[in-house]
């Protein structure tokens, strides 16, 4: 069992060990073997929280483009097509610095990986919308 976790350790949630590892203090970039990396305790809790921290960021990020830049305020077009725009970040960079490829195309199920990737920041998008919505009431 994961550290932390009551995932087998077969098993490895998507951001093992990038952010995980990156924010504990033992990265192992450009490895076409970061998978079999030593883990560090707590691991999940350290890059799940390390993700959503980032999450943050770009949400205020989101708003300030938002607002100052553009000066139209969030639509959920806006903040769609930011969301989506983000997958950059994974797929040209974290994924291929793992060693997991451009896309992801090294991992076992390249279009599942794919396809919660593009779910997931659709959602993300969704919530940078109605989050950005909500503080016009406050």
């Amino acid at each position: 069992m994961g550290r932390c976790t009551n995932t087998p350790r077969g098993i490895h949630a998507t951001h093992r060990p990038t952010s995980a590892q990156l924010a504990g203090g033992t990265p192992t970039i450009c490895s076409r073997h970061s998978q079999r990396s030593p883990s560090i305790r707590c691991e999940l809790a350290i890059g799940w929280g390390f993700h959503y921290a980032v999450g943050i960021a770009y949400a205020a990020l989101y708003l300030a483009i938002s607002r100052l830049v553009l000066a139209s305020g969030p639509t959920l077009v806006s903040a769609l097509v930011f969301a989506i725009a983000l997958l950059v970040v994974p797929w040209f960079v974290m994924q291929p610095a793992l060693g997991l490829g451009f896309f992801a195309v090294k991992t076992p199920h390249p279009n599942v990986t794919r396809i919660i990737s593009i779910s997931g920041h659709t959602a993300f998008g969704v919530g940078l919308y109605l989050g950005s919505i909500s503080t016009s009431f406050l």
